[in-house]
């Protein structure tokens, strides 16, 4: 009985400090966004400008404002945001690929192409650079063939959901270069 009442008690003290940092993010987004709203502009500014990704991240910024405006309306509202950050933060593996996989696939046909794998590690290792992060022996081209080499089973020049998910789980390097990591992003007190 004792036990009970403990794990209650530990489930409510977890989900008042979530509703908590809820509330926190809640009043930091209007704050920088009192519409409630970010539009791609916005978004780019606060990512780009403020040093979340670095320099020349531009496209990239596009392409997770992209992602994360589920519902296409050229604005990203609360409830998106706090999803995506939850999902990359929070989300098991096989979510975060996904996510990614969304990311990667600019045309959402349900594949990615070499060149859309190719645009976006691009910015990738431009990103890398500029934080200062990976160790530069593979650059865009190198990291796209050696994607495709791992996830490609079928060797059509696509790799399809299920393709990139099953392939980044079975290979670790796969795993780390294609998984959304927000530990990456520096963000700045004036940012999200």
């Amino acid at each position: 009985m004792g036990l009970a009442s403990s794990g209650s008690g530990e489930r409510a003290g977890s989900e008042r400090s979530v509703a908590h940092h809820l509330h926190e993010w809640y009043r930091k987004f209007l704050r920088e966004c009192p519409s409630g709203m970010i539009t791609q502009h916005e978004f780019r500014r606060h990512v780009c400008a403020a040093g979340a990704l670095g320099p020349g991240s531009a496209e990239y910024a596009e392409r997770l404002f992209s992602t994360m405006d589920t519902n296409a309306d050229g604005a990203v509202d609360f409830l998106e945001f706090v999803t995506a950050l939850s999902l990359l933060l929070e989300g098991s593996p096989q979510q975060r690929l996904h996510w990614s996989f969304q990311l990667c696939d600019r045309d959402s046909d349900g594949a990615i192409t070499r060149a859309e794998m190719l645009e976006i590690m691009n910015a990738v290792c431009r990103i890398n650079v500029a934080l200062g992060g990976g160790d530069g022996s593979l650059g865009p081209v190198e990291c796209t063939e050696r994607i495709f080499a791992g996830l490609d089973k079928d060797h059509d020049a696509l790799i399809t959901l299920e393709e990139f998910t099953e392939g980044a789980l079975a290979d670790a390097w796969l795993l780390s270069t294609l998984q959304c990591d927000p530990a990456r992003m520096r963000i700045q007190p004036k940012s999200f």
